[in-house]
């Protein structure tokens, strides 16, 4: 099985920079610290 890096690389990107998945690290980093 081949793995097309540069389009897992785009996708990752993609979910990092997507406002929910930044809100849900946001509340886990808040989770995590208390």
């Amino acid at each position: 099985i081949t793995i097309n890096t540069p389009i897992i690389g785009n996708l990752l990107t993609e979910i990092i920079h997507s406002p929910q998945i930044q809100n849900i690290m946001r509340l886990c980093i808040i989770f995590s610290m208390e």
